[in-house]
């Protein structure tokens, strides 16, 4: 099975990789709607948002395979759909790292902007070359997945640390 760029993309176990991007997503989107109970405002809904939309995304990427084989409307939803997981799943881990209202150590939330920003940087460079769009490709999506194994880890961990939004000023 090849795709849009010719690439051969069809291994025997497959249906396990198609499982896994369904997977991926409907985890992440329940741990980020969990996370979204630290976050106050608008922004809330923003997040929890982009949590579900990159879980429905990721869902549909698993349904319909990435390849020229079969109809054409599979690559279509498969691409558009991969995208769309992308994008707002390195936006959640850039506003993680950017909410105040989260609390989190500096360093936490700087790795947050760096890992997403660098996940959105990545897809910029996806389409210029053939040759070299999986590898951005990757670099995409391989952001996200650092910042949700880091993030969950440190979770799992015990509570982040929350740091004070406000400062105090001695009198």
């Amino acid at each position: 099975m090849a795709d849009a760029q010719g690439r051969e993309l069809c291994s025997p176990p497959h249906p396990l990789m198609n499982v896994s991007f369904a997977l991926e997503g409907i985890l992440l989107a329940s741990g980020v709607v969990l996370l979204s109970r630290l976050v106050t405002g608008r922004a809330r809904r923003a997040f929890i948002a982009l949590a579900v939309a990159h879980g429905v995304a990721m869902v549909l990427v698993g349904l319909f395979h990435g390849s020229t084989d079969g109809p054409d409307y599979t690559l279509f939803v498969h691409g558009g759909a991969a995208a769309v997981g992308i994008l707002c799943a390195n936006t959640v881990a850039i506003l993680a790292g950017a909410l105040p209202s989260l609390g989190l150590p500096p360093g936490y939330r700087a790795f947050s902007v760096a890992a997403g920003a660098l996940g959105l940087l990545s897809e910029v460079f996806v389409g210029p070359s053939a040759s070299t769009a999986g590898v951005f490709e990757r670099g995409g999506v391989y952001s996200w997945l650092l910042w949700s194994a880091v993030t969950g880890t440190l979770l799992l961990a015990g509570p982040l640390r929350r740091t004070s939004t406000t400062e105090s000023v001695p009198a």
